[in-house]
Protein backbone atom coordinates (compact mmCIF):
# COMPACT_ATOMS: atom_id res chain seq x y z
CA UNK A 1 0.00 0.00 0.00
CA UNK A 2 2.95 2.63 1.27
CA UNK A 3 4.95 1.90 -2.39
CA UNK A 4 2.12 1.04 -4.68
CA UNK A 5 -0.46 3.91 -3.43
CA UNK A 6 0.31 6.43 -1.05
CA UNK A 7 3.84 7.08 -2.58
CA UNK A 8 3.17 8.21 -5.83
CA UNK A 9 -0.07 9.58 -4.70
CA UNK A 10 2.11 11.95 -2.80
CA UNK A 11 4.35 12.88 -5.44
CA UNK A 12 1.62 14.20 -7.51
CA UNK A 13 0.58 16.76 -4.80
CA UNK A 14 1.62 20.29 -4.91
CA UNK A 15 4.62 21.02 -2.66
CA UNK A 16 5.65 17.56 -2.42
CA UNK A 17 8.90 17.57 -1.74
CA UNK A 18 7.47 19.37 1.73
CA UNK A 19 5.24 17.12 2.09
CA UNK A 20 7.43 13.61 1.48
CA UNK A 21 10.19 15.58 4.00
CA UNK A 22 7.80 15.68 6.69
CA UNK A 23 5.55 12.61 5.75
CA UNK A 24 8.62 10.50 5.43
CA UNK A 25 10.31 10.99 8.65
CA UNK A 26 6.99 10.84 10.48
CA UNK A 27 6.07 7.40 8.92
CA UNK A 28 9.85 5.90 9.75
CA UNK A 29 9.54 7.55 13.11
CA UNK A 30 6.13 6.07 13.24
CA UNK A 31 6.80 2.46 12.00
CA UNK A 32 10.06 2.61 14.98
CA UNK A 33 7.99 3.61 18.10
CA UNK A 34 5.34 0.93 17.80
CA UNK A 35 8.06 -1.91 16.84
CA UNK A 36 9.91 -0.71 20.39
CA UNK A 37 6.06 -0.64 21.97
CA UNK A 38 5.22 -4.02 20.25
CA UNK A 39 8.48 -5.94 21.18
CA UNK A 40 9.15 -4.47 24.59
CA UNK A 41 5.63 -5.94 25.42
CA UNK A 42 6.45 -9.36 24.32
CA UNK A 43 9.57 -9.05 26.49
CA UNK A 44 7.43 -9.64 29.58
CA UNK A 45 6.23 -13.20 27.87
CA UNK A 46 8.23 -15.90 29.55
CA UNK A 47 8.01 -19.53 30.83
CA UNK A 48 8.28 -19.51 34.83
CA UNK A 49 10.68 -22.07 35.79
CA UNK A 50 8.40 -24.46 37.07
CA UNK A 51 6.70 -24.99 33.35
CA UNK A 52 9.68 -25.65 32.04
CA UNK A 53 10.69 -28.21 34.61
CA UNK A 54 6.91 -29.55 33.68
CA UNK A 55 7.99 -29.52 30.37
CA UNK A 56 11.28 -31.51 30.93
CA UNK A 57 8.39 -34.19 33.07
CA UNK A 58 6.67 -34.24 29.88
CA UNK A 59 10.07 -35.00 27.29
CA UNK A 60 10.97 -38.12 29.57
CA UNK A 61 7.53 -39.16 30.61
CA UNK A 62 5.55 -39.52 27.71
CA UNK A 63 5.17 -41.47 24.53
CA UNK A 64 6.42 -39.60 21.43
CA UNK A 65 3.61 -37.53 19.77
CA UNK A 66 1.04 -37.66 22.70
CA UNK A 67 -1.27 -34.40 22.12
CA UNK A 68 -1.79 -32.54 24.71
CA UNK A 69 -3.82 -29.61 25.75
CA UNK A 70 -2.35 -26.79 27.17
CA UNK A 71 -4.50 -24.52 29.22
CA UNK A 72 -3.10 -21.27 31.44
CA UNK A 73 -6.49 -19.04 31.44
CA UNK A 74 -4.30 -16.94 29.13
CA UNK A 75 -6.98 -15.49 26.59
CA UNK A 76 -4.65 -13.09 24.48
CA UNK A 77 -2.88 -15.82 22.76
CA UNK A 78 0.04 -13.79 21.62
CA UNK A 79 0.86 -13.52 25.32
CA UNK A 80 1.09 -17.21 26.38
CA UNK A 81 4.31 -18.37 26.39
CA UNK A 82 3.28 -21.90 27.86
CA UNK A 83 1.41 -23.25 24.80
CA UNK A 84 4.12 -21.23 22.19
CA UNK A 85 7.06 -22.86 23.60
CA UNK A 86 5.61 -26.42 24.80
CA UNK A 87 5.58 -28.27 21.32
CA UNK A 88 9.00 -26.68 20.73
CA UNK A 89 10.77 -28.01 24.37
CA UNK A 90 9.02 -31.07 24.61
CA UNK A 91 8.73 -32.72 21.16
CA UNK A 92 4.40 -33.11 21.56
CA UNK A 93 1.53 -32.00 20.10
CA UNK A 94 -0.22 -28.94 21.66
CA UNK A 95 -3.53 -29.32 19.53
CA UNK A 96 -4.53 -25.78 20.60
CA UNK A 97 -1.62 -23.77 20.23
CA UNK A 98 -1.50 -21.18 16.96
CA UNK A 99 1.67 -20.60 16.51
CA UNK A 100 2.82 -22.28 13.37
CA UNK A 101 -0.67 -22.41 11.84
CA UNK A 102 -0.09 -18.62 10.30
CA UNK A 103 1.55 -20.33 7.65
CA UNK A 104 -1.38 -22.85 6.85
CA UNK A 105 -4.22 -21.20 3.86
CA UNK A 106 -7.22 -20.76 6.19
CA UNK A 107 -5.71 -22.35 9.64
CA UNK A 108 -4.69 -19.06 11.68
CA UNK A 109 -8.13 -17.78 12.23
CA UNK A 110 -9.83 -20.88 13.55
CA UNK A 111 -6.88 -21.68 15.49
CA UNK A 112 -6.97 -18.58 17.43
CA UNK A 113 -10.41 -18.65 18.06
CA UNK A 114 -9.56 -22.06 19.24
CA UNK A 115 -7.04 -20.90 21.34
CA UNK A 116 -9.03 -18.34 23.23
CA UNK A 117 -12.41 -20.30 23.43
CA UNK A 118 -10.15 -23.00 25.09
CA UNK A 119 -8.00 -20.73 27.46
CA UNK A 120 -11.40 -18.96 28.39
CA UNK A 121 -12.59 -22.08 30.13
CA UNK A 122 -10.56 -22.27 32.58
CA UNK A 123 -11.68 -18.77 33.88
CA UNK A 124 -15.26 -19.79 33.47
CA UNK A 125 -17.47 -22.36 35.74
CA UNK A 126 -17.92 -25.88 34.63
CA UNK A 127 -14.39 -25.73 33.15
CA UNK A 128 -14.75 -29.32 32.93
CA UNK A 129 -17.56 -29.04 30.43
CA UNK A 130 -16.42 -26.21 28.59
CA UNK A 131 -13.08 -28.06 28.02
CA UNK A 132 -14.73 -31.31 26.55
CA UNK A 133 -17.32 -29.30 24.48
CA UNK A 134 -14.71 -27.18 22.94
CA UNK A 135 -12.80 -30.17 22.28
CA UNK A 136 -15.83 -32.41 20.30
CA UNK A 137 -16.78 -29.30 18.48
CA UNK A 138 -13.46 -28.77 17.19
CA UNK A 139 -13.08 -32.25 16.26
CA UNK A 140 -9.75 -33.02 18.67
CA UNK A 141 -9.04 -35.71 20.43
CA UNK A 142 -6.13 -35.39 23.35
CA UNK A 143 -4.57 -37.89 25.42
CA UNK A 144 -3.18 -35.17 28.02
CA UNK A 145 -4.25 -31.97 29.72
CA UNK A 146 -1.52 -29.99 30.99
CA UNK A 147 -2.93 -26.99 33.37
CA UNK A 148 -0.54 -23.74 34.38
CA UNK A 149 -2.78 -23.37 37.88
CA UNK A 150 -0.07 -20.63 38.80
CA UNK A 151 -0.52 -17.95 35.88
CA UNK A 152 -0.10 -14.50 36.03
CA UNK A 153 -2.84 -11.63 34.68
CA UNK A 154 -1.70 -9.75 32.32
CA UNK A 155 -2.40 -6.28 30.47
CA UNK A 156 -0.72 -6.06 26.63
CA UNK A 157 1.45 -8.89 27.88
CA UNK A 158 2.94 -7.15 30.35
CA UNK A 159 2.33 -9.07 33.79
CA UNK A 160 0.62 -7.43 36.44
CA UNK A 161 0.44 -9.69 39.15
CA UNK A 162 0.50 -13.51 40.02
CA UNK A 163 -3.06 -15.22 39.60
CA UNK A 164 -4.41 -18.50 40.76
CA UNK A 165 -6.28 -20.50 37.93
CA UNK A 166 -8.12 -23.49 36.92
CA UNK A 167 -8.90 -25.17 40.54
CA UNK A 168 -12.22 -26.06 39.49
CA UNK A 169 -10.87 -27.92 36.69
CA UNK A 170 -8.53 -29.58 38.66
CA UNK A 171 -10.99 -30.47 41.28
CA UNK A 172 -13.38 -32.03 38.71
CA UNK A 173 -10.38 -33.92 36.84
CA UNK A 174 -9.54 -35.15 40.17
CA UNK A 175 -12.87 -36.69 40.44
CA UNK A 176 -13.58 -38.32 37.03
CA UNK A 177 -12.99 -41.34 36.40
CA UNK A 178 -11.28 -41.05 32.57
CA UNK A 179 -8.93 -38.88 33.98
CA UNK A 180 -5.75 -39.64 36.13
CA UNK A 181 -3.07 -36.89 37.60
CA UNK A 182 0.03 -37.95 36.72
CA UNK A 183 2.02 -34.97 37.03
CA UNK A 184 1.01 -32.50 40.16
CA UNK A 185 3.02 -29.55 41.64
CA UNK A 186 1.89 -26.42 43.12
CA UNK A 187 1.99 -24.67 39.52
CA UNK A 188 1.42 -27.22 36.97
CA UNK A 189 -0.98 -30.27 37.19
CA UNK A 190 -0.68 -32.75 34.47
CA UNK A 191 -3.53 -35.55 33.36
CA UNK A 192 -3.94 -38.44 31.52
CA UNK A 193 -7.21 -39.46 29.62
CA UNK A 194 -7.26 -43.04 30.22
CA UNK A 195 -9.90 -43.70 27.25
Amino acid sequence: ALSDIILPALTHLPGRNLVLKIFIPYLALHMIGNAFYFDTQFAGTSVSAANRKAFEWVKANTPVDSRFLILTGETDVFCDGIPEWFPALTGQTSLATIQGTEWLPGKFAPASQLQREMQGCLNGMDSFACVEEKAKQAGIEYEYIYIANQSTLKSRCRVIQPISRGGELIRALEDDKDHVAVYQTDEVSIFLRKR
